[in-house]
């Protein structure tokens, strides 16, 4: 997975579109490399740095996507 780096922490800590996207980003890496488990551990470290509105924007746009999908969890 991605080092979680100073700069890396300060595009978190802004947080908007460039913390949002840095987020996203490492998480698609922590993916490839290792699947859900690599998600989790990434969003263990990067979630709290992330303004509040953030998250909260992160967490809607989750929502939406479930609910596209029927609810419906994919395996």
């Amino acid at each position: 997975m991605a080092e979680f780096t100073q700069e890396m922490a300060l595009k978190l800590k802004n947080g908007g579109e460039d913390g949002i996207s840095a987020l996203l980003a490492v998480a698609k890496i922590a993916r490839d490399e290792r699947g859900v488990p690599g998600i989790k551990e990434w969003l263990q470290v990067a979630w709290p740095v992330l303004p509040r509105k953030d998250q909260e924007a992160l967490l809607a746009m989750l929502v939406d996507v479930y609910l596209e999908g029927d609810g419906r969890r994919s395996s």
